[in-house]
């Protein structure tokens, strides 16, 4: 184990050949203005050694603790191994182009889906209802024909400086490695559980 990156995708894949839905999902922590941290789950849609991609909606909670500290952390946890992985990162919006190409390859129930709870300005909505009704006007609209790229549609890269992996033993001492990216080569210790 000498490249995390590596690692983080065999374990991953590891879990889904065990019969997870979706190994991918991790838990994003982020901080507000004032230092409050605030974690949520989102789906990490690519990881390479470039990083870790995700989207979410411009003016989400997400989205505007991101833009105010780009420092965030982000956790996998794999049940049914007993694994751990943490990571911290610095987090880049991607661009207008960058974004175009991973809408581009959204199915159009899951682009309908996307614009009929981003059309509201804020993250609160009246009811549930006003959802189906956007979905429906869409659906009615567009068919299976791609939607637009709206406007909210943002994804962020995170570039991990530091991961951390977590293997559980019953029986004996688990095992903790920590990676920490110097002059672009992971250096590896280990850490006491």
């Amino acid at each position: 184990m000498n490249n995390p990156i590596s690692t983080l995708i065999a374990w991953i894949e590891e879990e889904r050949q065990r019969g997870a839905p979706d190994p991918q999902h991790a838990i994003l922590s982020t901080t507000t203005s004032n230092a409050a941290p605030h974690g949520r789950v989102v789906s990490i849609r690519e990881i390479d050694e470039a990083g870790f991609i995700f989207f979410t909606k411009k003016g989400s909670r997400k989205e505007q603790e991101i833009t105010e500290n780009p420092l965030i952390s982000l956790t996998f946890w794999f049940e049914l191994y007993e694994r751990e992985v943490m990571i911290d990162g610095q987090a880049q919006a991607l661009s207008t182009k960058q974004n175009q190409i991973y809408w581009q390859t959204k199915t159009p129930d899951s682009q309908i889906k996307f614009c009929s709870y981003s059309q509201s300005g804020s993250n609160r909505i009246e009811n549930r209802d006003q959802l189906e009704e956007n979905r429906t006007n869409l659906k009615e609209e567009y068919g299976t024909k791609p939607l637009p790229m709206p406007e909210r549609y943002c994804g962020f890269k995170i570039i991990p400086f530091r991961m951390v992996f977590y293997t559980h033993k019953e029986d004996a001492f688990s095992d903790v490695s920590e990676f920490i990216l110097i002059d672009r080569t992971w250096r590896k210790s280990w850490l006491s559980p």
